[in-house]
């Protein structure tokens, strides 16, 4: 089995009733389509997969024509490589990710094409509850985020 050398990120199957993708199915099909060691993780829409020759675009591509071909979904992947998701962790703010009781932390991977700016912009980031920070992955775009809670702000 290769190893996974990318994750898929599908938004928004399998909420809410809507855009039902059985996981198992979804492994099945995208091995059908030369994807390798295909490993879901649970209902979520994250999927990992060993495509060596492939870049994160076409990646991407291969999972969204699986799932408008083989289930009808239409929706958005967002794919990187395991060494962009190397990259987004050794390039993370200090401190990034080290009071989970106190701030709740998000990691944004963008589609080509869209800056961080654009992204940060539709994430609403609030004045002095939040901070954002754009990252510095090799192909894909990464905004990290962090929010506290409004009581846990301090002027």
């Amino acid at each position: 089995m290769t190893p996974a050398t990318h994750v898929a990120l599908i938004r928004g199957i399998n909420v809410g009733g809507h855009n039902i993708v059985p996981m198992a199915q979804l492994r099945e099909s995208l091995a059908a389509r030369r994807l390798d060691g295909v490993r879901t993780y649970i209902q979520s829409g994250n999927v990992f997969f060993g495509a060596p020759g492939l870049d994160e675009i076409a990646a991407a591509e291969a999972v969204e024509a699986v799932l408008a071909e083989d289930f009808s979904v239409d929706t958005v992947v967002v794919a990187a490589a395991a060494d962009s998701l190397r990259a987004v962790v050794a390039t993370a703010p200090a401190g990034f990710g080290g009071e989970p009781d106190l701030y709740h932390y998000d990691v944004a991977f963008l589609r080509p094409g869209v800056s961080s700016e654009e992204a940060r912009a539709a994430f609403g980031i609030r004045e002095g509850v939040d901070s954002a920070w754009a990252g510095r992955g090799p192909s894909t775009s990464a905004a990290s985020a962090r929010s506290a809670p409004r009581a846990a702000c301090r002027p």
